[in-house]
């Protein structure tokens, strides 16, 4: 039998991958509750569904590869952010909650970190 194949997960900026992205994580929550009665937990409340992710990236000097993360975080506006999870496409309409750089004399490096969030994904 053939080893299985790894790869890290892309991410999808309105369509376009984000191909200086370095590390990136996403969370579903159904923000679902226990709900009690005298014997103890008879079921649980349905919750209105969040998603978030955070997205790591280097950023070159000439700068991102056709993307103004700064400007769409001053915009306020929301935005697809794709996902691959094995062979579905989970998209949320995002907003970005903050956007940070780091930049070090030292190892030369700037990275960027980008927090989304977001409601119920489309799973295809």
């Amino acid at each position: 039998m053939a080893d299985p194949i790894f790869r890290a997960r892309p991410v999808f900026y309105a369509a376009r991958q984000i191909g200086e992205c370095h590390e990136n994580d996403y969370s579903v929550n159904a923000n679902r509750s226990p709900i009690y009665g005298a014997g103890g937990i008879i079921g649980y409340a349905q919750g209105a569904i969040s998603a978030g992710t955070t997205v790591k990236f280097a950023v070159p000097v000439a700068g991102l590869n056709g993307f103004d993360f700064v400007r769409d975080c001053l915009k306020q506006g929301s935005v697809d952010i794709g996902h691959l999870d094995g062979a579905n496409m989970i998209v949320n309409s995002m907003v970005i909650m903050s956007y940070s750089v780091t930049s070090s004399t030292e190892s030369g490096k700037v990275e960027g970190t980008m927090t989304l969030a977001g409601g119920t994904p489309t799973v295809t």
